[in-house]
């Protein structure tokens, strides 16, 4: 009994304690909240402030802008009503020089005109001038021509003597080039028919040396999957080995000491 009533006064003393921190709890929540608020408040009114303030900038430089704006207009308006009066004048200079250009060049036509018949006048008499001075020398020509003509006539009666003479010696002279080398050609002809026959006679003796002294030996081998064929010809301190390999695929390939050569090759060399 006595241990319960010890329990039951720590449970209400714990129970007492804990409603005690719910209130301290409590009244400090409200405090913060409180606080929370009128920290809420004051930032309100603070950006209220600001707010007003940036407005008020706002307005100030929108006027400010406004007043630019006008003013650029206005300089605007007075460089266009100065650019329209310069370009009046630049006009009106425009039309009086255009104005004398035009008297000028009227002025330099009429020169001209003037300049040009004075010209075709003397032109006119020049060519007339020059026509009677080319009737005079066509005159006189023509008589220097048929003096000229005479003599030439009878210089080339001579000269065409002297030709024939000249040409019938040529040609006998060249008849006997002719002869001459027709002679010598076929002297030629017979040496070097002779040479050609030596040269033969040469090469066959050398080639029945060649074979007399050569030896030639064949084998043959075959495996699954290529035939090959080996020839080996002897000249005197000189050997080749001619091979042959033909493979079950169908490929074939020729080699002279173990390099590649072609078919004709073999077949001339090693037969």
């Amino acid at each position: 009994q006595a241990k319960k009533q010890e329990q039951d006064k720590l449970k209400a003393e714990a129970e007492a304690k804990r409603l005690a921190d719910a209130k301290a709890a409590q009244e400090a929540t409200q405090e913060a909240k409180a606080k929370l608020e009128a920290d809420a408040q004051a930032k309100k009114q603070e950006q209220d402030k600001l707010k007003a303030e940036a407005e008020a900038k706002r307005l100030a430089d929108a006027k400010a802008t406004q007043e630019a704006k006008a003013k650029l207009e206005a300089d605007a308006q007075a460089k266009k009503q100065e650019q329209d009066k310069l370009k009046a004048e630049a006009e009106a200079k425009r039309l009086a020089d255009a104005k004398a250009t035009q008297e000028a060049k009227a002025k330099l036509e009429a020169d001209a005109q003037a300049k040009k018949q004075e010209q075709d006048k003397l032109k006119a008499e020049a060519e007339a001038k020059r026509l009677a001075d080319a009737k005079a020398a066509q005159e006189e020509k023509e008589k220097k021509d048929a003096e000229l003509k005479k003599q030439r006539e009878e210089v080339a009666k001579q000269k065409q003597a002297e030709l024939e003479a000249e040409k019938q010696k040529a040609l006998a002279e060249a008849q006997l080039i002719r002869e001459e080398a027709e002679k010598r050609r076929i002297a030629a002809n017979e040496e070097a028919e002779r040479l050609r026959q030596q040269r033969k006679a040469e090469e066959e003796a050398k080639k029945a040396e060649i074979l007399a002294n050569t030896t030639r030996t064949e084998e043959n081998s075959e495996d699954a999957s290529k035939k090959t064929t080996i020839i080996t010809i002897t000249y005197g301190d000189i050997v080749n080995i001619y091979k042959k390999v033909e493979w079950n695929w169908g490929g074939i390939y020729y080699f002279k000491n173990n390099k590649n050569i072609s078919a004709a090759i073999f077949n001339k060399e090693a037969q």
